[in-house]
């Protein structure tokens, strides 16, 4: 079960398109921004599997692989026997947070793990996909399946949308601030370790778009290039 997180004061010290105030934020919030999971109650990955309920067995499962624990399609084979869920992920997001309440509202404690994992479904659900909620210790991931016709996770719209729904009903409803990191497409179940990595450098990027949600595949692979991008954005716009 979610441990109840004692919820942190907190105070916003930006605007969702000014960039130039995350190094404050990050500093301002740095003791904050690994209690939203840091209390995880995480399956111990050691336990028999076979003797675990369905769901927990595909949480450690997908734990091991995005580990990087799991080498084997033999042992992926074996895993799926157990495993009652066919979806088959091919991305993974990379998530942190903290909850902001008012002084008075601080001793209530919040469960908020289990809400960040309940939104998120409901607005994964109601776009017709399923996710696994995966936690870990500081930090959860969300892994779900692009539209094999979409290209890039950044240019899944309908799954953006859902997402950032879920994360304005966490802030405004809950008080909930999260965060998301989205790695790279993964083409088969062993590449996910590389999404997931790619999805905790996204996490600590800098914002592109909007602070609760990143890309890596918008990450600048060329630093000078994309300060020409910038720079005619700027300045031919309008042309």
């Amino acid at each position: 079960g979610d441990i109840a997180i004692e919820p942190k004061a907190g105070k916003e010290c930006y605007r969702e398109d000014d960039n130039q105030r995350e190094d404050m934020w990050r500093d301002d919030h740095k003791a904050q921004i690994d209690k939203l999971f840091g209390d995880n109650e995480v399956i111990d990955d050691k336990v028999e599997s076979t003797h675990l309920p369905d769901e927990s067995f595909r949480e450690i499962f997908w734990r091991k692989v995005l580990k990087a624990e799991v080498n084997s399609e033999k042992y992926i084979a074996q895993a799926f026997s157990f495993i009652s869920s066919t979806m088959v992920p091919n991305v993974v997001c990379v998530m942190q947070g903290f909850v902001n309440l008012s002084n008075d509202e601080q001793n209530k404690g919040l469960e908020a793990s289990s809400i960040v994992q309940n939104e998120l479904m409901k607005a994964i659900h109601a776009i017709g996909h399923e996710g696994y909620f995966i936690p870990f210790h500081k930090h959860a991931a969300l892994m779900l399946k692009i539209p094999s016709e979409i290209a890039s996770p950044s240019s899944w719209k309908e799954g953006e949308q859902a997402l950032l729904h879920a994360t304005n009903i966490l802030k405004e409803k809950y008080h909930i601030h999260l965060y998301m990191g989205v790695g790279s497409i993964a083409r088969e179940i062993l590449q996910l370790k590389k999404s997931y990595q790619h999805a905790k450098i996204a996490r600590k990027s800098v914002a592109k778009h909007q602070l609760s949600l990143r890309y890596f595949d918008e990450i600048p692979t060329n630093i000078s290039v994309q300060k020409s991008v910038d720079y005619i954005q700027t300045h031919f716009s309008e042309n």
